[in-house]
């Protein structure tokens, strides 16, 4: 929770300020909370819901909970995905930057983001099929807040996604939403008309 209230209040901050501070607090601020789930996520794959300094449960990998130790190794990959790419537009802002389009790590994040979805969604069902009626059952609500993280994930991605299709060097034109694929904007200037100087 902790990790998604400070993401959350970096992404704020990104939203309302465009300064110089943007760019640390998007390359820099945001990955800390991905990477502390990261290395949560190992802990849980290897260690299961131990405290770092108990001893690790291994048993899990030998009973019903063999799948979400599976989950959480994948989840971890998933996180440092994130990370890099992050770390990749902090080292080159300006790498595949158009007219059109923002930094081609805006896209690659995006289409990590979506494998978030699945993901979850896989947690929410195992949950429900896998480990009811056993010792381990998990609570209505715990399944309820996987099935929840499908959709703001996915939410996510989409916001992702749309801010390289919308953020290139180009000037907005408040409908780039709207254009067909492969629509050129009109020619800024005297309303698309040419040059003045070159009819007089």
């Amino acid at each position: 929770m902790a990790c998604q209230l400070l993401a959350a209040a970096a992404l704020l901050n990104q939203w309302r300020a465009a300064s110089p501070w943007t760019c640390v607090c998007v390359c820099v601020v945001r990955p800390v909370p991905s990477s502390a789930c990261c290395g949560l996520s190992m802990h849980l794959a290897v260690c299961g819901r131990r405290w770092s300094w108990d001893e690790c449960d291994a048993a899990g990998w030998r009973d019903e909970r063999q799948c979400f130790r599976v989950l959480h190794m994948l989840a971890a990959l998933w996180m440092l995905l994130s990370v890099c790419a992050f770390a990749l537009q902090f080292c080159f802002p300006d790498r595949g930057v158009t007219a059109r389009h923002g930094n081609e790590q805006l896209l690659y994040r995006g289409c990590v983001r979506t494998r978030g979805g699945p993901l979850h969604a896989s947690r929410c069902v195992l949950k429900a099929v896998v480990l009811t009626g056993t010792r381990f059952e998990r609570s209505g609500l715990e399944v309820t807040i996987d099935c929840a993280r499908c959709v703001l994930i996915s939410a996510s991605a989409w916001s992702v996604w749309r801010q390289w299709r919308d953020t290139g060097t180009g000037l907005a034109t408040g409908a780039s939403f709207l254009e067909a694929p492969g629509e050129e904007p009109p020619p800024s200037g005297n309303n698309g008309q040419g040059d003045s100087s070159e009819t007089s």
